[in-house]
């Protein structure tokens, strides 16, 4: 992770970022130059301080980085599809989710039939890699949103008795001293089918 402040005259900058992970050792953090990696940021902010603009304040169609969109996955579809947060457990630890009191079951249209949200711990060398959470139960890519239409949520095996399904692998502990919790992996929009270009 890094945090960096710039400011110039009366503009200025806040980057924080945790965007370089891998599964791995030190060969994945040499592979990645982060002398070099860094400079680059810096001068690419400065650049932001010296030539942004202000936002139009009409409405106005955008074009969101990868870690933009990664973050709106995360907060919007990610920790809401939390199956302890949706029960109501996790209010007084970290939030409670606006499905709480839905019945998803029978109320699962959700978003634009564009919008499709997945979490995967299965990829390869990724920060929320893993193949077996901490409950023993098997990894697997999950659709939280499909064609906005709500698919699955994030389940324990507690949760997930609630629910009448399985679990589908998506506890986590930091180590053997903390209560294992549901925590989404690697969560990111997913384009099903391009649209026409017209």
């Amino acid at each position: 992770m890094y945090s960096i402040v710039m400011r110039e005259g009366d503009r200025s900058i806040n980057a924080f970022s945790d965007e370089l992970g891998s599964a791995g050792g030190y060969e994945v953090l040499n592979s990645w130059n982060l002398q070099e990696y860094l400079s680059e940021k810096v001068k690419s902010f400065n650049e932001v301080i010296a030539k942004a603009k202000a936002t139009p304040s009409s409405i106005s169609d955008i074009v969101l980085s990868g870690q933009i969109a990664g973050i709106i996955a995360h907060e919007s579809a990610g920790h809401p599809f939390e199956a302890d947060r949706v029960l109501g457990r996790e209010g007084a630890q970290a939030g409670m989710s606006y499905l709480t009191g839905r019945d998803i079951k029978s109320d699962r249209h959700f978003a634009s039939e564009s919008v499709s949200v997945v979490d995967d711990p299965t990829l390869p060398y990724s920060m929320g890699f893993f193949l077996s959470d901490d409950e023993g139960v098997r990894a697997r890519r999950k659709f939280l949103i499909k064609d906005g239409m709500i698919s699955e949520l994030l389940y324990d095996r507690s949760t997930s008795s609630s629910f009448g399904v399985k679990s589908n692998g998506s506890v986590r502990t930091s180590d053997f001293t903390a209560e294992p919790i549901i925590r989404m992996s690697n969560t990111f929009f997913c384009l099903l089918q391009l649209p026409l270009m017209r």
